[in-house]
């Protein structure tokens, strides 16, 4: 039997009668919190091979960090964020085409004349794909969310304010375990 106030008992020392502080399930009704070695995790992903790892946060879809060469340094980042070439990730969000519908979004980075290139592939099951790419993480994603938001406000949808969209947490590079990996690459 288990209580409310997180008092536990066999059987054989259970309250006679009914006690309103039993608890009925185990649903969790507080925030719990998870002790885990994220160096670790973070060192298991790396040591097991490009393409092999892939984790989900949210609607972002981890699938490769890719590599920065030294020469590739100082352009290949920005205050936020670095950008790995290879780096790949897909994004679940808004279809571009159908209104209420998500789709998926890989997103790359390559390298175009020694500069950072931002590819998204616009993967929606019925429909030919698109490619997106621009220099810059923020001018590939406008190219996705104006159109989104445009569709929705004509629909009389729940507004997007597409001003207070990234670019860089679209691409899911700023999410903290995808720092960390790069970070120790």
């Amino acid at each position: 039997m288990f209580f409310k106030d997180k008092t536990m008992l066999c059987p054989l020392h259970k309250l006679k009668g009914p006690c309103e502080q039993e608890l009925s399930s185990f649903t969790v009704f507080r925030r719990v919190y998870i002790e885990r070695d994220e160096v670790k995790q973070i060192a298991s992903i790396i040591q097991r091979g490009e393409r092999l790892h892939m984790f989900r946060v949210g609607g972002l879809v981890f699938h490769a960090i890719g590599q920065l060469l030294p020469h590739q340094m100082a352009d290949f980042h920005s205050v936020t964020a670095l950008y790995p070439v290879g780096y790949e990730a897909t994004r679940i969000y808004w279809s571009l085409r159908t209104n209420n519908r998500r789709c998926c979004y890989r997103c790359t980075i390559c390298e175009n004349n020694g500069r950072p290139e931002f590819v998204v592939q616009v993967i929606e099951q019925g429909l030919e794909d698109l490619v997106f790419s621009d220099s810059s993480p923020q001018a590939v994603w406008n190219r996705i969310i104006e159109p989104v938001a445009m569709m929705r406000k004509e629909a009389d949808m729940l507004r997007l304010f597409p001003e207070y969209l990234k670019g860089e947490e679209l691409f899911g590079l700023t999410v903290h375990a995808v720092l960390r990996i790069a970070e120790s690459v």
